[in-house]
């Protein structure tokens, strides 16, 4: 090869050597492999004059065309791209350097074959594909040849020479044998920290990460506190409320009241009729009225007997002894009619309070119905009074209350929301728990617990409205306080 003169304003040699710094500089100033790639294409080809300079790297013992000087990307279907690809590896498989001047004459044939087929597809004249080796020592004192890649010169012109010195071509060989292989080593750790080391590390990351925070979820569901509540569902009562019974059985003859009427105390309610009473009051009346009239009718006649015979005598005896007889007759049909009396008086429901009635459509529930003694008919309620909250706790629950009232003080603490208005949270105070256990709808065993509240704190109080209630009982482990449920059970299971 030989040198082509340059002009400008500086003098040959210096424009040179401050071309092959640039190069230089460039080559080594990035450790991507493709950067690399490209700035050794690029610079390159101005130091070395050729037309066009092309970068291949070797990945998986088969050459990569990576960079084409002037050119932003590399076209990997583009058929010239493939076919360089292919002559790259001929060449690396040789182990020679390749300059062609428009002839394939003296070049091996596995090598002139990609070459001619190449030279057909593009119009370059002279092409010179130069391998990028470097050798590495071993233990024994050998040497082992490595490729890194390939410099592909090409002129485009037919003058038949590449126009280079070859200290330039040494050169740029030398640091573009070394940048690149410095970027591939770069890139194959990166590559293994992230297929290797990157991943193991993260998995080892992550577990220990794992196992700090269930312990720390542990630790904190053990140790540290929280309020802790026991849940039940309640209602909202008046505290004075009386449920009204029918006293004896009946027919419903007459409503004198309905659903939000104002009543008295003592106020007729509800008219009963029994006709069988009805028959019964009607025949003593009639027997009384008759043995009355006996008895007048006997005294009469011992009034009328006179005469001192013994005949005489005996008749009024006889009229004495019938009028005694009539007599405890007449007294026990009052005492007859006076049961009768007390029972019609029963037939009538009268209030047993001052307040309003909350049953609702008496007439549909009760008008012409049968009902039987101690039968409920209906509610009456002192809406006007004080209010209270009725809570049905589990029974498995109530110990953590009573535990409560003992350790902290007998009014706990009692927060609720109405079912209706649930955005509203209201407070009241535990006043009594009940002694006994009762049964709700599901047969399930439950507590009854009353809580005094603030009536001024509820618009709309209706009596009868369903409330989710927290009795606060202190503070408990987070983790007691969450599954207080489960672990009862299984304390329960293992104890029993």
């Amino acid at each position: 090869m030989s040198a082509e003169p340059s002009t400008g304003a500086k003098g040959p040699t210096l424009q040179a050597a401050e071309s092959l710094d640039a190069f230089i500089e460039r080559a080594h100033s990035a450790l991507d492999l493709e950067t690399t790639a490209y700035d050794i294409a690029n610079e390159g080809r101005r130091v070395l004059g050729c037309d066009r300079l092309s970068v291949a790297i070797c990945r998986d013992a088969q050459s990569q065309l990576v960079a084409i000087s002037g050119v932003d990307t590399v076209s990997r279907r583009a058929n010239s791209v493939r076919l360089l690809e292919r002559l790259i590896n001929a060449v690396l498989e040789s182990d020679q350097t390749i300059a062609v001047t428009g002839s394939t004459e003296n070049i091996p044939p596995h090598i002139a074959g990609p070459l001619r087929k190449y030279l057909a597809e593009t119009s370059a004249h002279n092409v010179a594909v130069i391998p990028l080796r470097f050798t590495t020592s071993n233990r024994d004192g050998s040497g082992t040849t490595n490729n890194v890649g390939a410099l592909v010169v090409e002129q485009f012109n037919d003058d038949g020479s590449l126009h280079a010195e070859q200290r330039k071509i040494n050169t740029i060989v030398r640091h573009s044998t070394l940048a690149l292989r410095n970027a591939a080593e770069h890139q194959q750790q990166s590559s293994l920290w992230a297929r290797l080391g990157g991943r193991q590390f993260r998995r080892r990351l992550k577990k220990t990460l794992l196992i700090l925070t269930t312990l720390a979820v542990i630790a904190a569901l053990m140790f540290v506190p929280t309020d802790f509540t026991v849940e039940g569902t309640g209602e909202l009562q008046p505290l004075n409320q009386r449920d009204v019974f029918a006293g004896a059985d009946g027919i419903v003859s007459t409503i004198h009241t309905n659903h939000a009427d104002q009543v008295q105390a003592d106020d007729l309610l509800i008219e009963l009729r029994r006709p069988q009473l009805e028959f019964e009051i009607s025949r003593v009346l009639g027997e009384l009225q008759t043995t009355r009239q006996r008895l007048a009718t006997a005294r009469t006649a011992r009034l009328q007997t006179t005469g001192s015979t013994q005949s005489t005598s005996v008749a009024v005896q006889q009229y004495a002894v019938a009028e005694e007889e009539l007599r405890q007759t007449i007294k026990n049909l009052e005492k007859q009619r006076e049961i009768l009396e007390l029972q019609t008086h029963d037939l009538n429901v009268r209030s047993p309070l001052s307040g309003q009635v909350i049953t609702w459509d008496l007439e549909k529930r009760l008008s012409a119905r049968p009902v039987q003694r101690g039968q409920r008919l209906m509610t009456v309620a002192e809406l006007d009074g004080p209010w209270i909250l009725e809570i049905e706790l589990p029974d498995h629950r109530t110990g953590h209350v009573i535990d409560a009232q003992k350790s902290l003080q007998p009014g706990l603490d009692v927060s609720y929301i109405i079912a209706s208005n649930p955005e509203v949270t209201h407070h009241g105070t535990l006043e009594s728990v009940s002694t006994a256990t009762d049964f709700d709808e599901t047969e399930r065993p439950t507590v009854t617990l009353r809580v005094s509240i603030d009536r001024d704190d509820i618009k709309n109080l209706r009596p009868g409205a369903t409330v989710m209630a927290r009795v606060h009982c202190g503070e408990r482990s987070i983790g007691y306080a969450w599954f207080h449920d489960l672990i009862d059970a299984v304390r329960m299971w293992f104890l029993f």
